[in-house]
């Protein structure tokens, strides 16, 4: 049924009767399918958007067409496609049913409206839907209700994070308070909205109650598809969900959920297939070259805005790389510019430097946030249209792609399975962009299988101690509480020292415990410092915490590079002077390789710093106190509001070229305003940059 109007490139390329005859035959089909299976017509709803398309593309041709177009848009659900300037009175009529109440420029689709309605009902709503469906909007617009006072996001990514916080403020009412840093303290009264990671939420110590909570991409919560932070996931999920009065979780492409045991019975499980973009899937499988295939297709306007998606950070430098080889030139004067900035303020030895003045970005986890930030807003602006990415990118970031190019077929070593595989796919076409988008396949797709979700986190923990131990000791059955007194004893640790590093794994803990019994006295004398450390005091740490911790994405290579990279970011009077000695000298460290180590300094080496600290004072008589060092390390030894100019989308070079001093009461709204004021009586600042500050001014909360 969906091969009327597909592909849709020939379509638009046929004579002007070919196409009309086309159309109208697939409306009748369209029409019929709605008359047999009404709203679940998944074809017809294929075929109405695929003439939205044509219409859209082909206006002259199909003018006389467009009511009738109309019509069925109306028919299969599609409201906010709907043309009130052609469309019958009925039709808007019936769209307007639809509009939201709280916000008048929104209007939903059937699908939205049901979902949003069993909200408003007051349910706990676990919700599957297409990565194309539309769900930030029935989380503004429940985020926006008046009875919702206290409000908690989880999300999977920074990259999220930075989105939904400033796609948020774009809509609340200037009183409301967005917390999303650990730096800020919510207020006791008025309206408030948490955001933040699971790591950031759970160690929030002023969420005390809330009125709804939200955990986006809520499938990473099943310790089947554990990438290491499922035991954080749950645990705030499980501590949020005992003080909030509503919970709503929503993920893609989710068959079923495991809900055995759950504390909820009054839970509302809606999946949906209702897609609101078509897609056009292309196999370009072939045993010639691959990248200059890749280049060609590229190269075709017809296929941009396009991502790329690879399965890691190398994997984006070496196709990078190989792109600029073919001679592949769609650069812009704004890649080209961002490109110029980046080899001034970071290296010119990065292989972004080169590709961007070739029109080709990358994205991934490593990069420092605000250059990320940039990148993104670029693509979806259309300064730049080709935009590698891993899947930091397709976890829940709305961009504004046409096409998706699956160009490779796994993720950490193992093959992308077909739920993962239909969440990369699904990031070809918008709503309200692209209404059809296509997918280019190198590699064949998995096969199909059902997808069932646990989330140990609303029920009873399931038999992972990391996350029993959150629980009351009532909840935990006898066997499990056992295994715990065992962790205790082998740790050393309290049950608040086990809640605070679970996320580092049990097991761990009892490994450092052990090496920590095997230390010489003299070993533990080095270990001992306070406040900050000497040389040899932070090599004889670093080489303890990679002895015992994961350390694999932490951008260093060994225990001696761990501890330079540490010295040098302590000591160096400034980030630019950082960089500028790190990639220098006879053996520069990778742009990759230092931005990773930066991300890692955030919260995972923290987090090692300061467990390793506590197993030191539990299970020795040494008095360690690692806790300014490591506050320090969590900023990149800068002032805390200057890191936070970072995440806002401010990159702290820019920052510390401005010259602006900043005290430990400036605010984040204050440094921007004072950095605003600065450059417009300053002529040595760059468009770039002047864009890049007013983007983060953009970000940022008033009132």
């Amino acid at each position: 049924m969906t091969d009327y109007l597909s592909p849709l490139d020939e379509w638009l390329g046929a004579p002007a009767e070919r196409l009309r005859e086309m159309a109208f035959e697939a409306s009748q089909v369209a029409a019929a399918e709605i008359a047999d299976q009404g709203i679940k017509a998944d074809a017809a709803r294929d075929i109405v958007i695929r003439l939205l398309a044509l219409a859209e593309q082909r206006t002259d041709d199909l003018a006389d067409f467009r009511p009738m177009i109309e019509a069925l848009t109306r028919e299969v659900g599609l409201f906010p496609y709907v043309d009130a300037s052609v469309a019958s009175l009925s039709d808007k009529i019936a769209r307007e049913a639809f509009r939201s109440e709280s916000d008048p420029d929104l209007v939903y689709h059937i699908e939205q409206q049901r979902i949003f309605k069993s909200l408003l009902l007051g349910n706990n709503v676990v919700a599957s839907a297409p990565t194309s469906f539309g769900k930030s909007l029935i989380i503004d617009s429940m985020i926006g209700q008046p009875h919702i006072q206290r409000a908690a996001i989880i999300v999977p990514t920074l990259a999220l994070l930075d989105e939904t916080r400033r796609r948020i403020l774009q809509k609340i009412h200037p009183t409301t308070t967005i917390i999303f840093h650990r730096s800020q303290i919510a207020p006791p009264s008025g309206k408030v909205v948490f955001i933040g990671t699971q790591e950031r939420l759970l160690d929030r110590t002023d969420i005390r109650r809330l009125d709804l909570l939200i955990v986006d991409e809520f499938y990473k919560a099943d310790p089947s598809r554990s990438d290491g932070r499922f035991v954080a996931l749950n645990a705030v999920i499980s501590k949020l969900s005992r003080i909030t009065r509503q919970f709503f979780l929503i993920g893609p492409f989710i068959d079923g959920i495991d809900a055995r045991g759950w504390r909820y019975a009054d839970v509302d499980f809606i999946k949906t297939n209702y897609r609101t973009v078509s897609v056009d899937p292309i196999d370009v499988q072939t045993s010639q070259d691959d990248v200059a295939r890749l280049a060609t297709l590229l190269a075709n306007d017809q296929n941009r805005p396009a991502l790329v998606f690879v399965k890691s950070p190398k994997s984006a430098t070496r196709l990078a790389d190989s792109l600029v080889n073919t001679g592949i030139d769609l650069g812009t004067d704004w890649s080209r510019h961002l490109a110029d900035w980046i080899s001034v303020n970071y290296t010119s030895k990065w292989s972004l430097v080169e590709s961007l003045r070739c029109g080709i970005g990358y994205h991934h986890g490593r990069m420092l946030r605000a250059l990320a930030s940039a990148l993104i807003r670029g693509f979806n602006r259309g300064q730049f249209n080709v935009l590698l990415c891993t899947s930091t990118l397709i976890e829940g970031v709305n961009t504004a792609a046409k096409s998706v190019f699956i160009w490779d077929k796994e993720i950490d070593g193992t093959d992308v399975d077909f739920f993962t595989f239909s969440n990369i796919r699904g990031r070809a076409g918008r709503m309200g962009h692209h209404y059809v988008g296509k997918v280019f396949y190198f590699h064949p797709a998995p096969e199909e299988e059902q997808h069932e979700v646990q989330v140990p986190g609303l029920g009873s923990g399931g038999d992972i101690d990391e996350i029993l131990v959150h629980y009351d000791p009532a909840e935990i059955p006898r066997a499990a509480q056992q295994r715990i007194t065992n962790w205790q004893s082998s740790t050393g640790l309290t049950i608040d020292e086990l809640k605070r590093f679970g996320g580092l794994t049990f097991t761990r803990l009892q490994r450092l415990k052990g090496l920590i019994d095997n230390l010489s006295v003299d070993e533990i004398r080095r270990l001992s410092w306070q406040q900050f450390p000497r040389y040899n005091e932070l090599k004889a740490t670093a080489e303890l915490v990679w002895r015992t911790f994961n350390l694999t994405r932490s951008g260093a290579r060994s225990a001696s590079q761990l501890t330079f990279l540490l010295w040098r970011l302590y000591r160096e009077p400034s980030l630019s002077t950082f960089f500028v000695t790190m990639f220098s000298g006879d053996r520069p460290i990778q742009p990759d390789d230092l931005f990773a180590f930066l991300r890692s300094c955030e919260f995972s080496l923290p987090e090692m710093l300061m467990c390793l600290q506590t197993s030191l004072v539990r299970n020795t008589d040494s008095a360690a106190d690692y806790s300014l060092f490591v506050a320090r390390l969590e900023n990149w030894f800068k002032p805390e509001v200057v890191k936070s100019l970072e995440e806002v989308g401010f990159p702290i070079v820019l920052f510390e070229r401005l010259g602006i001093t900043v005290t430990d009461a400036t605010t984040v709204e204050q440094a921007i305003e004072t950095a605003l004021r600065t450059v417009r009586a300053r002529t040595d600042i760059a468009p770039i940059e002047r864009e890049m500050i007013s983007d983060s001014a953009s970000g940022r909360q008033t009132g």
